[in-house]
């Protein structure tokens, strides 16, 4: 192979890394602490995953949905962060625009919205949380959690998703949290569930 080629690749290779790592957490540092919350999940669907078997993608638009419209307002709420509404969006992922049309937005002081950036064939999903500021309509923080597919946990999975999304919040001095680290609705550490762990 052209050594000049490879190198060219390489350039280019790591260029794009250093976007993705710069992309990968924006903080506004004006942004004030969260009080409340509403989220927004606008997920789209798996269509077009690549690596997705058709049982996985019927998985993604009804079984991790309605885990997700159940236990992430749950989880949030075990670790003392309001939230006021959690509603599924229809159509095309927001990405990063603002929900313009949605009835979330009315009476929260911050909106959370979940969109999905892209599937990979381990399968993995990676999402991006985006943090809006209500009142100025503006995105002051976001992230991007992954999210390994296993079908058999849609709520397990659903829990460490937003561990993860709660942890980055935390970290950023956004929240505080119930305890050091997000907990679960028995109280409990959320920690890495076994492939048999049984859903719940």
């Amino acid at each position: 192979m052209n050594k000049k080629l490879v190198s060219y690749a390489c350039v280019f290779i790591c260029l794009i890394f250093n976007v993705v790592i710069a992309r990968a957490a924006l903080v506004d540092k004006n942004a004030k602490p969260v009080a409340d919350i509403s989220i927004i999940l606008s997920l789209g669907d798996a269509t077009n995953a690549a690596g997705f078997s058709d049982d996985m993608k019927k998985w993604y638009s009804h079984q991790l949905k309605d885990a997700m419209q159940k236990r992430m307002p749950e989880i949030f709420s075990a670790n003392q962060v309001l939230v006021n509404s959690t509603t599924v969006l229809e159509g095309p992922p927001l990405g990063e625009k603002w929900p313009e049309n949605s009835d979330a937005v009315a009476g929260a002081s911050y909106v959370l919205v979940l969109t999905p950036k892209y599937f990979t064939s381990k399968p993995t999903i990676f999402f991006e949380a985006v943090l809006w500021d209500v009142q100025e309509k503006k995105m002051v923080w976001n992230s991007f959690p992954e999210m390994a597919v296993f079908v058999s946990q849609p709520l397990l999975r659903t829990q460490l998703l937003t561990a993860k999304i709660l942890s980055a919040l935390k970290n950023d001095h956004l929240i505080t949290l119930k305890t050091n680290d997000p907990i679960d609705l028995r109280g409990e550490p959320i920690t890495t569930y076994f492939r048999f762990t049984d859903d719940r």
